[in-house]
């Protein structure tokens, strides 16, 4: 069986056009993800930074819903 110019040249087109969308979904994906991690605080317990908490039951506390609360 032998593909011609044309179905070649359409196969090709069809790839180009696969990879682009795979790249825009994780794109999309990605942003969704940013939005969401930067829209919440995100609260430390340890560490020497300012903010810090000593003690993860105050963190717990100051905590809202959707918060992120990191232990180093």
């Amino acid at each position: 069986m032998k593909i011609n110019r044309f179905t070649k040249k359409i196969i090709i087109y069809i790839l180009i056009l696969f990879l682009i969308n795979i790249n825009n979904i994780s794109l999309t994906t990605s942003n969704i993800l940013e939005e969401y991690y930067f829209e919440n605080n995100t609260l430390y317990v340890g560490g020497d930074g300012p903010g810090n908490y000593t003690r993860i039951q105050n963190a717990i506390d100051n905590a809202t819903n959707e918060d992120t609360i990191f232990v180093l």
